[in-house]
């Protein structure tokens, strides 16, 4: 364990209303990120996603999804009680932040309030500056911290093994952050609990295939992912902040295990270097701090831990930690302060759905794009949307097959990826032409990023879309077309 001293009363007391106060303070710093603008296609997902599979669709074998189908399921029982929303979606993001942020108290209360809440706050302001969308990775952590905590704790070993199995149904690619934790509980409970976290893959499995389950969860990610990769910032400081403390983390680690016997501190420095694959194949401030989130966060459990080490160590750690401490502070303070993710978004309602874009401008447009569509189509009819470059599938508004919930999406590429919608024979043209209307966005057209997305796929879909549809309406960012 990471010895905990007997707690008095008043330290439970002081314990409780800290967690209430942390808890209290996240939820009044998520207020103005509810009605943000929407990220076009990474929260777009989100909100599309769990309505198909609420009307029958399977991840993977009817849409593609770089991840594993917990999140969308989660988000669609959700959307099913409480009806498919922004605010429904963001709400289950709130919940997934607060797991962090609880789970990263609850790790550091061993040493004390102070050293809790401390670590508590800094995860709440890591986790709030990159918006408040319900997120895979963010629900994955949460689920894998507790399982953390738990096998630490040495109690309800079954349920820390559940928790880390349901942390991979929600992104296999934790496997080795979860494969950590094993060496705090290397029990059959343990793996027990693990197994029946992840059973709910068999359905998975057998609803779309092994092979085809097998090379659209684990073989296209990481094939997939090359066209995104971005060289590694190593002369940034975010980049150092993140990275440097589990660095650290694993020295005091070791010398704890040394010196004390414990591997407790060693084996949770390996669960957050577990975590950095998500940030070293798209290192960019976003996929930075969804790592520091944990890294940075747990920065004042191990400075607490530092009077089991001998003097000379601990005052050269201490300030190495402090040091790198600051810097994402000092940025988070500044985004959260000035950011579009607290920036009120302007209202666009379609069908009774409602998201929230950036500028004024983008609301009349949208409106005046959706109302067309509503005039022209019928339920039932096939849409497609995409980019205006469709050698380029950099990225899309996904969020308007949220508006537009009567239409059929066309393809099984409602996100659009590099190397993945774009290759040939991916059968992007033929989902194409079965589409009755097209909408498409020059949002995108200034996309220039350091890896293969800059490179052009085939261009039978540009075909498609040449041959076979005629332009309706145009705004300065949309256009719709509807087949000819």
């Amino acid at each position: 364990m990471l010895d905990e001293t007997p707690e008095r009363s008043s330290q439970g007391w002081q314990m409780s209303a800290a967690i209430i106060a942390i808890l209290l303070l996240l939820v009044m710093l998520a207020v103005p990120y509810l009605h943000s603008a929407v990220v076009p296609m990474d929260e777009g997902s989100l909100l599309v996603y769990p309505s198909l599979v609420a009307h029958g669709a399977v991840p993977q074998r009817d849409f593609e999804t770089m991840y594993g189908p917990g999140n969308i399921w989660v988000l669609a029982l959700v959307f099913r009680f409480v009806g498919a929303s922004v605010i429904a979606e963001r709400s289950v993001g709130l919940v997934y932040r607060a797991g962090i942020v609880l789970a990263i108290f609850l790790l550091g209360r061993s040493r004390g309030t102070l050293v809790a809440l401390t670590g508590g706050i800094l995860a709440a302001a890591l986790t709030l500056s990159i918006g408040l969308p319900a997120y895979a990775w963010l629900g994955a952590v949460a689920l894998a911290l507790f399982s953390a905590y738990f096998a630490i704790q040495a109690r309800h070993v079954f349920l820390a093994g559940l928790l880390g199995g349901f942390a991979l149904l929600y992104r296999p690619d934790l496997v080795l952050a979860i494969a950590a934790i094993a060496l705090i509980l290397p029990t059959w409970r343990y793996v027990k609990g693990l197994l029946v976290g992840l059973s709910p893959y068999v359905v998975h499995v057998s609803l779309i295939g092994p092979i085809t389950a097998f090379r659209r969860m684990f073989v296209s990610p990481v094939l997939q992912s090359a066209p995104r990769r971005l060289p590694l910032p190593l002369g940034t400081s975010l980049f150092w902040a993140i990275v440097a403390p589990i660095l650290c983390f694993v020295v005091i680690g070791l010398l704890q295990a040394r010196n004390e016997g414990s591997r407790n501190l060693l084996a949770l420095a390996l669960f957050t270097a577990g975590l950095l694959p998500q940030a070293l194949q798209r290192p960019d401030s976003f996929h930075l701090v969804a790592v520091g989130c944990v890294s940075v966060s747990l920065i004042p459990l191990y400075v607490g831990s530092f009077p089991a080490i001998s003097a000379g160590p601990r005052s050269v750690l201490l300030g190495l930690l402090i040091a790198i401490g600051l810097v994402p502070l000092v940025g988070v303070g500044l985004r959260v302060s000035g950011g579009t993710f607290t920036q009120t978004g302007f209202p666009v309602t379609n069908q009774s759905r409602t998201v929230y874009v950036l500028t004024e401008g983008e609301q009349e447009e949208l409106s005046t794009l959706m109302a067309k569509v509503d005039q022209l189509s019928k339920p039932g009819d096939r849409l497609f949307v995409g980019p205006r470059d469709l050698t380029r599938t950099v990225d899309n508004d996904t969020f308007l097959y949220f508006l537009l919930p009567d239409l059929t999406p066309a393809s099984y590429y409602l996100e659009m990826n590099p190397g993945s919608a774009n290759r040939p024979g991916s059968g992007l043209a033929q989902d194409i032409s079965s589409a009755d209307f097209v909408i498409l966005t020059n949002r995108y057209k200034n996309w220039d990023e350091p890896n293969a997305s800059r490179v052009p796929g085939s261009i039978e879909p540009e075909l498609v879309i040449q041959q076979r549809f005629c332009s309706v309406i145009q705004t300065s960012m949309w256009e719709l077309l509807q087949r000819c």
